[in-house]
Formats: C-alpha cells, sequence, structure tokens
C-alpha cells in the first residue's frame, strides 16, 4: 500500500502529461501540418509568402504558457479535494512539466528540421535565440513555468482584483523582459535607444530567462505553499 501511494503522484503526473498531449499537443500538430501545407501550396506562385516556422516557433512558447496556466488552476482544487498533499501535487506536476517541457523541445526541434530540409532556399535555416538546444530548454521553461507561476497566484487569491494585477504584472515582466535591457545598451547618441531587436540578443537573453525561469518556479511554489485548501472529499 505505502508502495502504491508513492508511485501515485508520478502516475497522476503522468495522466495529465497524456491528457494534455490529447487536448493541446494533437491539436497543435494538425495546425502546424496546414499551415505548411498552405505555404506549400504557395510558395511557388507567391515567392514572398511569409514562412511559417518564425511564425510557429514564435507563438508556441505561448502554447505552453497556457498549458501551465490553464492545468495549475484546473488541477490544484481536485487534486487537494481528492486527498493530495500539496508535496503530491508538487511532485506530481513537476512530473507533468518536464513532460510537457519535453514535448516542446522536441516540437521545437522537429520544425527547425522541417524548415532546414524544404524552406531554406540555400540558405543557412533558422539561426535566431531559442532555436539552439540549451536555448529551446531555457525559453520554452521560462514560458511554462511563467503560466503555472499565474495559474498558482489564482489559487492563492481566487478571484481578486489583487490577483488580476500579480498576473498582469507577471505577464508583462514575460513579454518586456528585453526592453530596459535593450535600452541599457542602447547608444542614444545615434537614434536607435528604442529600435528594439525581438527577441533580442541570446547572450543577453539566455541568462536573464534562465534566471527568470527559476524566479517563476519560487513564486509558484510561494502561492501553492499559501493557497487556500478546498474540502477534502469524503
Amino acid at each position: 500500500m505505502n508502495t502504491v501511494l508513492s508511485q501515485r503522484k508520478y502516475q497522476i503526473g503522468l495522466r495529465w502529461a497524456a491528457e494534455a498531449g490529447r487536448h493541446f499537443g494533437l491539436w497543435v500538430l494538425i495546425a502546424t501540418a496546414v499551415l505548411y501545407l498552405v505555404q506549400l501550396a504557395l510558395w511557388p506562385s507567391t515567392p514572398y509568402v511569409e514562412d511559417f516556422s518564425f511564425l510557429i516557433l514564435r507563438y508556441l512558447p505561448f502554447v505552453l504558457t497556457a498549458i501551465g496556466w490553464v492545468h495549475l488552476v484546473r488541477s490544484f482544487p481536485t487534486a487537494i479535494a481528492t486527498g493530495m498533499t500539496r508535496k503530491e501535487f508538487l511532485a506530481a506536476f513537476t512530473v507533468f512539466s518536464a513532460i510537457v517541457i519535453a514535448g516542446g523541445i522536441a516540437f521545437t526541434l522537429l520544425i527547425r528540421l522541417v524548415h532546414n530540409l524544404f524552406f531554406t532556399d540555400g540558405t543557412d535555416g533558422l539561426d535566431l535565440y531559442g532555436f539552439a538546444l540549451l536555448e529551446i530548454l531555457i525559453r520554452l521553461s521560462l514560458y511554462f513555468t511563467a503560466g503555472a507561476a499565474a495559474g498558482a497566484i489564482i489559487a492563492r487569491f481566487n478571484a481578486r482584483s489583487l490577483s488580476a494585477v500579480l498576473v498582469g504584472l507577471l505577464v508583462s515582466v514575460l513579454i518586456f523582459r528585453q526592453i530596459p535591457f535593450q535600452l541599457m545598451l542602447s547608444e542614444f547618441s545615434s537614434g536607435g535607444a528604442f529600435t528594439m531587436e525581438f527577441p533580442g540578443s541570446e547572450e543577453l537573453l539566455a541568462p536573464i530567462d534562465a534566471v527568470l525561469t527559476m524566479v517563476f518556479v519560487l513564486v509558484t511554489w510561494l502561492a501553492l505553499a499559501r493557497a487556500p485548501l478546498p474540502h477534502k472529499k469524503a
């Protein structure tokens, strides 16, 4: 019995990941296939059609943000109500997080491979921040943990206006994180202070994103540690 209980949190994390794969992952794959089919159809007649690889990889991290956010908000009260402790929930959610991020990494590498095989047109292919393996891991972890932190804040403060303010602040930090550092590095005399490179220099963003990821993990842990517990089911 003790062995079964000790393994329960890992089994639940695996089940959550399987559900996310069915509800999010499958539709992302279908949408990606449709976009590439459209691009292949338009490419011969419209040489200036936008490369969908950049579009997909630009917005993929926000899918992970949504997964982390929605799943934590939905699963935390249900898990506690069915008898899980906070510690067990965090362990299960860690397993879930690792699998979702690994899936995002595999999907990103697949998109990079498809792009470099079919859509490079003799160029070097995708060579931007977030497309090297370590950068993919850091970037996707950042966006997923940001969603988890937002969900944890909502679990902590419920639907109060304070939670909306805190979540808004968190999302603003995520989206505009490069701007203060770009400003500090800009040459005001050249007139380029407000011309921001997006997503920014990998030398600048990678360590910032790694630190922010740890901050979001800490926010998630602290918020869930103080979140009110629902009544457990009899």
